[in-house]
């Protein structure tokens, strides 16, 4: 009897569900045919609940008859509580494919406005570390701290301990409570408390914004998760890149030649502020170049593997499980075969066919990594030495030693750090002297 009675209603319900399916797929077809038209966006009728139903299951014809039956409308429909709008044309265009970060580029042309003025003369390397530092706090956390400049000032001394807290001393003696290793622990917590303070303002005031804490926000990460994140992202953004960006205009200053081209690229960008991102990464192909190749020349550092495989046999030599490998980039960087007169600068090496041509010996150049462990940080790290050069780009510039005379040598970089681009020694300091264009 027990067994009738659940047959019959495990019947009842499977014919429910079917005819409440047909209800709903009848509404779905009726969705993209009833529809009302306000303010120039076509509105799909839909269930109370469900929303446009038919969207689940057959998406692709309920976007292709949608998009149809308004014309050259935007079309606005639910998924449950969720409103969709379809953007259509150039306007649509604009506003999804969104312009190169045009905040961004405001935000650079801002900063560099306020903290350089219309002429002075600064510490090259140090100016650029400050800048870049403010645009990857931009790019990678919050408004509430890239509009605050005491924020910035107080997030930059955190990262500068987090930095320092991978001391040789905390590396030897990892569980030792040394300095070093209090002053990163102390560290992350001040940046804990510093986003955690933001999240709860905002869910407290009910307030958004469009950024990345944001988005993470929505995608409800718990605020260490958060923390984590946006500590990683601006650790990729800033790493080596205020350095690298300082070598690269000093070699441009002893080349003068690839300067005036790098030049002529920046300023028809500066007269375009809301170009697109693909546009503005292929209209500066001389640019990269000038990167890759400074990088080439600067970057002598090792890379670090360990060997968590079987014994491995090189070149004759056993390397046994748990080793630890190092690689130094001098190797190939300055390799004669790959790389003619290695130790001079010469951009045309990272020309796309002597590129292409290179490959036939496998990996030669190392900079943003190679193979599986390509740098996660490339792509903002050129974008924010694009972003800053655009804008220096408006200025006439030249580089000085510290007694305001022209460079007249390029100076060594005073390698202090393993994995690090390093700036020149204190005593061969390089500024940088600007007028605005007028």
């Amino acid at each position: 009897m027990y067994l009738l009675l659940s047959t019959a209603g495990l019947a009842a319900a499977v014919t429910s569900a079917v005819v409440f399916l047909g209800y709903l797929m009848k509404q779905g077809r009726r969705q993209t045919e009833t529809s009302t038209k306000t303010f120039g966006v076509v509105h799909l009728k839909h269930d109370v609940y469900f929303g446009s139903f038919r969207f689940f299951y057959r998406p692709a014809y309920f976007l292709s008859e949608a998009i149809e039956a308004a014309c050259d409308a935007m079309v606005a429909f639910k998924i449950r509580s969720n409103n969709i709008i379809i953007l259509r044309g150039l306007a649509g265009r604009d506003a999804f494919y969104s312009k190169v970060y045009p905040q961004l580029m405001r935000d650079t042309a801002t900063l560099m406005t306020t903290s350089m003025g219309e002429h002075g003369t600064v510490d090259l390397f140090d100016a650029l570390d400050q800048i870049i530092f403010a645009l990857a706090v931009r790019l990678g956390s919050c408004v509430e701290f890239s509009e605050d400049s005491q924020k910035i000032k107080k997030l930059r001394q955190i990262f500068k301990d987090l930095e320092a807290g991978s001391s040789p001393s905390a590396i030897l003696f990892p569980s030792l409570p040394t300095p070093s290793r209090i002053s990163r622990t102390l560290a992350g917590i001040k940046m804990y408390n510093m986003i955690n303070e933001v999240i709860q303002a905002r869910k407290r005031h009910d307030r958004r914004e469009d950024d990345t804490l944001q988005a993470l926000i929505d995608g409800n990460y718990s605020p260490t998760d958060i923390t984590r994140f946006i500590a990683t992202l601006i650790f990729a953004a800033i790493s080596n890149t205020g350095n690298t960006l300082g070598w690269v205009l000093v070699h441009l200053e002893k080349h003068p030649d690839v300067k005036d081209q790098v030049i002529q690229e920046l300023q028809k960008l500066s007269l375009n502020p809301e170009i697109y991102m693909e546009d503005f990464e292929g209209a500066t192909p001389s640019i990269e170049p000038c990167i890759n190749e400074t990088l080439r020349l600067v970057l002598n550092g090792t890379f670090v593997r360990k060997n968590i495989g079987d014994e491995l046999i090189v070149d004759g030599v056993r390397i046994q499980h748990g080793t630890y490998l190092m690689y130094p980039t001098t190797d190939l960087h300055f390799h004669p075969r790959f790389y003619p007169n290695p130790y001079q600068f010469d951009p045309m090496r990272f020309d796309p066919q002597v590129v292409e041509e290179r490959k036939e010996a496998g990996l030669t150049f190392l900079a943003w990594g190679a193979a599986r462990h390509i740098c996660t940080g490339k792509r903002s790290a050129i974008l924010l030495m694009k972003m800053v050069l655009v804008q220096l780009a408006t200025y006439d510039f030249t580089l000085v030693d510290s007694k305001g005379s022209p460079l007249e040598n390029i100076p060594p970089p005073a390698y202090d750090t393993l994995f690090k681009v390093c700036q020149p020694g204190r005593k061969d300091r390089v500024f940088l002297k600007y007028q605005k264009r007028r």
